[in-house]
């Protein structure tokens, strides 16, 4: 049976999920943990030399888990993908989004580094997700996306902006994913 009628099997016998499970690349822990106080459940996948959770940095919440080196889960149903960056990670977020079937969230919390190509800043406008998160409209300029459709520009938000805001992006992935 396929990912996406097993999704739809899951729709509709259990509902809209509470809580959703997102898998996302580890890079920031107290960004991380901000986007812990939303509530919903977070897996990191991680690659050999890729950077962990620094617990000098700051203890880890408790709504979030790192996955083994290289794995993925399969018997947990994940809502979505968590990109936090165009240049690695969407790349192979790109590669388990085939294999799962659910869509990607794309956040880029700063401008293109000054180091990049022409030719890769134009490849970094292919690389799309459901919702596309910038944290300023100066760093969508920055990136040249200059669409607005599925896009949302975060700017410095309170806490509780903060976690309203990511709300409505994870509900609005999770909608997308229908």
């Amino acid at each position: 049976m396929s990912t996406q009628a097993l999704s739809h099997i899951r729709r509709s016998v259990f509902g809209k999920p509470d809580k959703y499970n997102i898998l996302l690349f580890h890079t920031d822990e107290d960004y991380e943990t901000r986007l812990c106080s939303t509530g919903h459940e977070f897996y990191t996948f991680s690659a050999e030399g890729e950077k962990k959770w620094d617990k000098s940095v700051r203890d880890m919440p408790s709504n979030y888990y790192c996955l083994p080196q290289n794995a993925i889960y399969q018997g947990l149903r994940y809502d979505f993908i968590l990109s936090q960056s165009k240049v690695w990670q969407f790349n192979v977020a790109s590669r388990i989004q085939e294999r799962l079937n659910i869509p990607i969230v794309s956040l880029q919390a700063s401008g293109p580094d000054k180091d990049l190509s022409s030719q890769d800043l134009e490849a970094t406008r292919q690389m799309v997700g459901v919702v596309n998160v910038f944290s300023t409209d100066h760093d969508a300029a920055l990136w040249g996306w200059h669409t607005k459709e599925r896009t949302v520009i975060l700017e410095d938000k309170s806490d509780e902006e903060f976690v309203e805001k990511w709300n409505s992006i994870f509900n609005s992935a999770y909608e997308a994913k229908q």
